[in-house]
């Protein structure tokens, strides 16, 4: 057992020598393979074709394969021998140095050698040495690397040979055999085939001679040469084109104003053995006729029409093409370059050719070339080209003109949009298109989008303008919201366009409006004011003129009086910031949110008018003089004295400047007084608004305190009750200084003869009548005790007569009259409504095509009475006061809003013209009993001598009062009489058994609940109607 260390020593030895040899043969393989392959590639590449130079390439690969048999040759090692693994292992591991050797070498020794030594000892090192091996692993001392890296090599090149023996096989083969054998005449494989792909053998007399050229290998080469050769007088002739051709797969070779028969052959990078190519020569056909249709597409619905050259068609239009030649042809195509071929078809005779049935369908604007080609083979241009420019069919452009700028708008406001779209071919649909701006700062509520057909089946050529009122409470835009408004237009194609413009809606209170009418008209009396100190200030230095001067001033004196005076004109009504622009604003704003009070409307219309007017006359006048006066001044230096002339027109201008003067402080006075007004409204709708936020805190207030009980959540009410009863305090301490304030400019106003001292006064009395301050203050005392049932109730009574306070304010001089007025407008509008739905319903109107004139029509009158019930649902929020007319109002408010309901769904039909005509009939009811109970007792009875004393007369709001309580008793009596007319015919009805028992159940129900509404009404009326005792006066009216 002790010499088997030493068979495993030997084993390593012959092991280690196995590998030497195996990474030996690896190395020289792949080095010799690797060698052939860059020999491969260079005599490839470089194209060694001369014997002596192969020569040189074998000896080359002979001389690596030596020089790497060499280099690795496996010669005898010392470690490969049992005695030399010995001496590794003890260099490996020094701890166990001579134990190894000496165990080897002793082994080999015979016990009964006597020059050996003694045997005992070598015996011992021998187990020794066994001992020591047992502990070595001989496995891990074989070094693994040198072999790993010799097949790695060898892999690499195989892995090389196996892809150039894939990509080109025979190029492979071929390099291995001209390697081994330098006097082999095969050939590399070309790398270049170049070719004729389409070669004419007849060209036309006169014309180009065109063919393409073409390497069947793949790209061309980069340097094409092409040769022509001519024979002339017996000897050949040689004409070269060279052409550069960038990688191309196809080259075009043309030869221009051929007449004699020539050979062709092309030439270019290995490839040198094309044969040589002949073409004759022969006459073209010529073009005789041609004729273009274009066939629009459907969508256009246009029809068919012959075509000019050049072809104008639109995007997706087919075009019929026929033509005539002077001789048989076998083929003609329509050719452009970079486009595919449009083959023609060819008549029998072989001189017509025309495009398939369905025609041709030309994508791009362009010039094609008609090619014929004869039976004989030869392909000709014809001299005329077609023409074509397609033109595009874009998507419709759409532009919002009116507004110009964002506006700030109330829930009821009506927003007049201009729009106009354009196309290249028709615009289908106009429409609105708002979304909530997510640009803006303040709180969104929803992230609708809504969609306002304007108008639909347009279907007419150019441009397609529409003009639409928007009203913003048709679709509950919620205050405080901001949209975010554009114009969107579809063609018939389907293509749609917006608007690049975007207008910006912000819905507000009627308290921001204020704020903000207040502010322009703010300005507009500061402008006057300025306007009024520059004027003057002119008006001075002309009177200056007039009286004083001796001498007549220079031209630039007067040409700087002129631009001061420009100046006056510019603020009072040029363009842009001046004071008529400013209040013509106003008005519009005023208008567009449906503001109830009409007074103010034609308060500043009247105001711009006065301005405009000033502009046209006496300040037209004043710049006209001035600038003659300029004009005439002579070109010298002043030192003449001013003539009669001068004096009496200087006279003229300072008359008409203090006119001006005039006009623009009556104009100051007017804007001073109505200025209280408007600020007692703005304070009387801040205080609104904060009163209906604190009513809504304490609803929740009340809902917390029927909640669970708790320390906690008591002391946060209690809080919470405590800060609301302080801001309720200081409410109505607020309210009670708008009060009072407003009584001190009443009564200022009054002696002044203002006409704006009757709404403040008339405001002030509703707010003591309705007890405002007393219900603020009752709010007050009721949170602080935690009343929250009853502080809500005051509250909410507070907000109605606030409301009420407010309606006083906006009345004109004659309330009734004004309510007369826009009844009856709104009735002669409702009859336009009606008559227009008559006619639509006609047999002949409804069978109309429902996408032409009808459609547009029904459009109109549906955003007509669309109109009407807006106004109508404005007018019922500005006469809170007298609830019969306000729930009239709101009844037939839905009657019209099922009228538009039913408008929407086309045809139209008898449903229709029942809801528009008893709409109609219950507007002019409600009118006609307005109009008959405003009509006082116009005979005055005059005061005899004898006679008594007149008793005090009433004032005019009480009769107002009286006389609008008299027209709700009419409307609530003619109310009940139709109701017992139809309880009367309910209960024909169900004797004759013409109903059943549910439907006389339901019917009996709905008549109930109309009566308690009248019941609720009467007693309303009843108390609006305590008036302060009448004198006979006052009772007469």
């Amino acid at each position: 057992m002790g010499l088997s260390f030493v068979q495993d020593i030997e084993a390593l030895a012959r092991r280690l020598r196995r590998r030497r040899r195996a990474a030996a043969c690896c190395w020289v393989i792949a080095g010799t393979a690797a060698a052939a392959l860059a020999l491969i590639v260079v005599d490839w590449r470089l194209g060694v074709y001369e014997r002596w130079s192969r020569l040189l390439l074998t000896a080359a690969l002979l001389a690596a394969a030596a020089a790497l048999w060499r280099w690795r040759r496996p010669g005898p090692a010392p470690s490969e021998t049992a005695l030399g693994a010995a001496l590794d292992l003890e260099r490996r591991y020094p701890e166990h140095r001579s134990l190894l050797a000496s165990g080897v070498e002793f082994s080999s020794q015979p016990d009964g050698d006597p020059a050996a030594g003694s045997a005992d000892l070598r015996r011992a090192a021998i187990l020794q040495a066994a001992a020591v091996a047992d502990s070595i692993d001989f496995a891990a001392v074989v070094p693994r690397a040198p072999l790993r890296r010799a097949v790695a090599a060898l892999a690499t090149v195989g892995a090389m040979l196996a892809a150039f023996a894939v990509t080109s096989p025979e190029g492979l083969a071929t390099g291995l055999l001209r390697l081994g054998n330098p006097w082999c005449e095969r050939q590399y494989p070309h790398r270049h085939q170049l070719a004729f792909a389409s070669l004419p053998t007849v060209a036309p007399a006169g014309g180009d001679f065109v063919a393409a050229l073409v390497d069947r290998r793949g790209e061309l080469p980069p340097t094409v040469e092409v040769q022509f050769r001519t024979r002339r007088q017996g000897r050949l002739q040689y004409d070269r084109q060279t052409y550069t051709t960038a990688g191309t797969r196809e080259l075009k070779v043309r030869r221009g104003n051929v007449q004699e028969p020539f050979e062709i052959r092309a030439v270019g990078g290995d490839h040198h053995t094309m044969p040589w190519r002949r073409v004759r020569v022969a006459p073209a056909p010529r073009l005789e006729s041609l004729a273009v249709t274009v066939i629009p597409p459907q969508y256009a619905g246009q029809s068919a029409f012959p075509a000019t050259d050049p072809v104008q068609m639109l995007a997706g239009s087919r075009l019929q093409v026929r033509g005539r030649v002077d001789a048989p042809v076998s083929a003609a195509a329509l050719l452009r370059e970079g486009e595919p071929p449009v083959p023609l078809a060819v008549g029998e005779s072989g001189r017509t050719f025309d495009t398939p049935p369905e025609g041709w369908m030309p994508a791009t604007s362009g010039q094609w070339a008609i090619v014929l080609t004869t039976p004989r083979g030869m392909r000709a241009a014809a001299e005329r080209r077609l023409r074509v420019e397609v033109l595009n069919d874009d998507p419709p452009t759409v532009e919002l003109l009116q507004p110009t700028e964002d506006l700030a708008v109330l829930p009821e406001a009506v927003v007049d949009l201009s729009l106009q779209a354009r196309d290249d071919v028709a615009v289908q649909s106009l429409r609105l298109v708002l979304e909530p701006d997510s640009t803006a700062a303040a709180p969104q509520v929803g992230t609708r989008q809504i969609n306002v057909v304007v108008q639909r089946g347009l279907e007419t050529p150019g441009p397609a303008a529409a003009d639409y009122s928007l009203a913003i409470a048709e679709y509950a835009l919620p205050v405080g919201s901001t949209w975010s408004a554009y114009a969107q237009a579809e063609d018939s194609r389907g293509q749609t366009g917006s608007s690049t413009r975007r207008l910006t809606l912000r819905v507000i209170t009627p308290e921001e409006l204020l704020r903000q009418t207040n502010q322009r008209l703010n300005h507009v009396s500061d402008l006057l004011q300025q306007a009024l100190a520059e004027q003057r200030a002119v008006a001075e230095r002309v009177s200056q003129w007039q009286t004083h001067a001796v001498e007549r001033p220079s031209a630039e004196e007067v040409e700087s009086l002129v631009q001061r005076q420009r100046q006056v004109r510019e603020a009072i009504a040029g363009e842009g910031g001046s004071a008529a622009r400013l209040a013509e604003q106003a008005r519009e704003v005023y208008e567009r949110n449906r503001w109830p009070d009409v007074h103010q409307t034609a308060r500043i219309q009247q105001l711009t008018q006065t301005l405009e007017q000033l502009d046209r006359t006496e300040l037209g006048a004043i710049e006209t003089r001035l600038s003659a006066f300029v004009r005439w001044m002579p070109q010298t230096a002043p030192g003449g004295s001013l003539t009669a002339a001068d004096k009496q027109s200087l006279a003229v201008v300072h008359a008409a400047q203090a006119e001006v003067q005039r006009v623009l402080a009556d104009a100051l006075k007017d804007l001073e007084s109505w200025s209280e007004l408007r600020q007692f409204q703005q304070a009387v709708a801040r205080l609104q608004r904060q009163q209906d936020a604190l009513a809504a805190r304490t609803a929740e207030m009340a809902r917390a305190a029927w909640g669970p009980p708790g320390d906690a959540a008591q002391g946060e009410l209690a809080r919470q009750a405590s800060e609301a009863a302080d801001q309720q305090r200081e409410l109505a301490a607020r309210l009670g200084q708008s009060l009072h304030r407003a009584e001190q400019a009443a009564a200022r106003l009054a002696d002044e003869r203002s006409p704006d001292a009757a709404p403040l006064r008339a405001a002030v009395q509703a707010a003591e009548q309705g007890r405002a301050e007393a219900l603020t203050r009752a709010a007050a005392e009721q949170l602080a005790s935690r009343q929250f049932g009853q502080a809500a109730a005051a509250q909410r009574s507070a907000s109605e007569q606030l409301q009420r306070v407010l309606n006083e304010t906006q009345t004109d001089a004659a309330p009734t009259a004004a309510l007369d007025r826009v009844l009856k407008e709104l009735v002669a509008e409702q009859g336009g409504v009606v008559r227009e739905v008559e006619r639509l319903g006609r047999p002949t109107e409804a069978g109309a095509s429902p996408s032409g004139e009808i459609r547009q029509r029904l459009t109109a009158v549906r955003n007509r009475q669309s109109d009407v019930a807006l106004r109508l649902g404005v007018l019922a929020r500005s006469i809170t006061a007298y609830p019969v007319f306000v729930q009239s109002l709101r009844a037939i408010g839905d009657t019209m809003a099922g009228a538009v309901r039913e408008l929407e769904a086309e045809p139209v039909g008898q449903d229709t013209a029942v809801l528009t005509r008893r709409a109609y009939d219950e507007l002019r009811q409600l009118s006609e009993a307005v109009h008959q109970h405003r009509q006082g007792s116009t005979a005055s009875s005059g005061r005899q001598p004898g006679d008594r004393p007149a008793p005090p007369r009433a004032t005019p709001q009480q009769v107002q009062q009286l006389r609008m309580t008299l027209a709700q008793l009419s409307l609530l009596r003619t109310r009940q009489r139709q109701l017992q007319d139809q309880a009367t015919a309910l209960e024909r009805a169900w004797a004759a058994g013409s109903i059943s028992q549910s439907q006389r159940a339901r019917q009996s129900t709905e008549l109930a609940d109309q009566q308690r509404e009248l019941a609720v009404m009467a007693e309303k009326l009843t108390a609006a109607a305590n008036l302060p005792e009448l004198g006979e006066a006052g009772a007469a009216e």
